[in-house]
């Protein structure tokens, strides 16, 4: 599918530096031939070409491109600190065929990361890295978008549709027929969609003309499920998982500040993909609790990378480990600690002899298989620099390390450090340092030394029970019982140690 677009971009500089050049991310240019990516790869399946780039006044403004990178010198533009700069560029983007993130499949279309991105400018200076296989860091801004398609086209979207009155009237109904298909109207026909989001770090939408809409309301957030027809049944738990889902992470985590979040039952090959208020869903995941643990796994994102916009292609940990964790804990408070797995997880015989696992477990049994299979590398390495499975370290490792944390600090002081860090970070862009100081902030704890040790090591926590011998003391009232324990650390990650002793 070919996109045509038209960007309007006022940048303005938050910076104390003033700003001699400007870059932006050409995520589709992954896919062309030869990229770094994939350089042996010969045939391009997507890119973004960048036709021209203006100032407001229609002064042309030259610029380079290195495959998923724009350069764009301002020799004669410079951006001074609070100042602003207005540029008119014109591209075309090709999407695809579906793929993890976003892509095309007959009529329905994902579209994600289509347009010249601009990158981020923080306290370490131009973040430049070339799109290979991690995600993204992009910046923060209002996005006030027209999409313009063929008539009978359902689109959902980043941020709130102000012109409602362009979805066909059954839209709600999922056995409405789709006059596209049975009229004899030319497809030139569009319609355009106008979106507008503001305080978000991304723009995002989906399209098919069969889509169908199950509206929920959670407080002042309107949660939308754009569906197709032959989803209804394995959707109908994902559903109210997802609606609980919002009304759960607000309450352990903080309020979810816009008005609007979408979920789209979507093509992509990915278990799912997270944008500012929508989330896509891989309509080929076949067993309903896997449809609804993936519905409140992707929901959480809008935390963690949504609102808290860590770095995800330096530090993916933040989001993935943070939202695995308050993931397991969501699927605990709908489903119990002892059914919050997908059922297929679990065989016949094992639930029938009483040893199946629930969430917690599994992450937890991830780690252990990962940490004893000779191919363990720290949490905090870079995406891009894994040299074999970076999943389990970022998703798995991280959540059980945080609830080593929760366990070790209490659960409401826990959850009194997760708030803060919402509330003293969002809107904001926080690296792992500020996200530890935060937590210490918040505990009154000094907590380096935990995250040091699981995060930039591979050390792994074993203590073993040496030995131990005890004796009656004779008392005056009571006979006191002396009691001598001796513990071995094996390996060398330190903990706190929790005894029971029975007499």
């Amino acid at each position: 599918m070919r996109l045509e677009g038209r960007e309007r971009l006022v940048y303005i500089n938050h910076s104390p530096d003033t700003l001699k050049e400007l870059y932006f991310h050409l995520y589709f240019n992954k896919f062309q031939a030869h990229s770094y990516y994939n350089p042996q790869k010969t045939t391009t399946l997507a890119y973004t070409e960048v036709r021209s780039i203006r100032l407001a006044d229609g002064t042309p403004l030259k610029f380079s491109v290195d495959n998923t990178i724009l350069h764009l010198p301002l020799d004669n533009s410079p951006i001074a600190p609070g100042d602003s700069l207005t540029f008119r560029i014109n591209f075309i983007s090709v999407l695809p065929p579906r793929g993890s993130r976003f892509g095309y499949s007959g009529d329905h279309y994902d579209v994600g990361n289509w347009y010249p991105t601009p990158a981020v400018y923080d306290r370490f200076g131009w973040h430049t890295e070339q799109h290979l296989r991690g995600e993204f860091y992009q910046e923060w801004g209002s996005f006030d978008v027209y999409i313009q398609v063929p008539r009978e086209f359902v689109v959902t979207a980043t941020g709130t549709l102000l012109n409602p009155e362009v979805l066909p009237d059954s839209v709600d109904y999922p056995e409405r027929k789709v006059a596209w298909y049975l009229s004899e109207e030319p497809d030139t026909v569009t319609v355009t969609y106008h979106f507008f989001a503001d305080k978000v770090h991304d723009f995002a939408w989906s399209a098919d003309p069969e889509f169908f809409r199950v509206r929920r309301q959670v407080d002042s957030i309107t949660v939308d499920f754009f569906l197709l027809p032959y989803q209804q049944k394995d959707w109908k738990e994902a559903i109210e998982a997802g609606v609980e889902a919002v009304r759960y992470y607000q309450k352990i985590i903080g309020p979810y500040p816009y008005k609007h979040l979408s979920i789209v039952g979507g093509f992509i090959t990915a278990g799912g993909i997270e944008y500012p208020n929508l989330v896509i869903i891989n309509n080929s995941i076949w067993n309903p609790r896997s449809v609804a643990i993936t519905v409140i796994h992707e929901i959480g994102h809008q935390w963690f990378y949504g609102l808290l916009a860590n770095n995800q292609t330096r530090y993916g940990w933040m989001d993935e480990g943070f939202t695995t964790f308050i993931e397991t804990l969501c699927t605990e408070h709908i489903w119990g600690h002892g059914d919050n797995l997908a059922h297929y997880r679990n065989s016949f015989f094992s639930r029938l002899f009483g040893y199946s696992r629930n969430a917690l477990q599994d992450i937890r049994l991830n780690y252990l298989e990962y940490a004893f299979s000779g191919d363990e590398e720290p949490i905090n390495t870079h995406f891009d620099y894994f040299q074999h499975n970076p999943y389990i370290p970022y998703y798995d490792k991280t959540a059980s390390v945080l609830f080593a944390l929760k366990d070790m600090l209490g659960d409401s002081l826990f959850l009194k450090a997760l708030q803060h860090y919402y509330w003293q970070w969002r809107f904001r862009h926080p690296y792992p340092e500020d996200m530890i100081r935060s937590f210490e902030e918040a505990t009154g704890t000094e907590l380096n030394w935990f995250f040091d040790e699981w995060f930039n090591t591979t050390w792994r926590c074993d203590y073993a029970l040496v030995g131990y011998r005890g004796k009656w003391l004779q008392g005056e009232k009571k006979n006191p019982f002396q009691l001598r324990i001796h513990l071995r650390r094996n390996e060398p990650i330190a903990m706190p140690v929790r005894l029971q002793v029975k007499l």
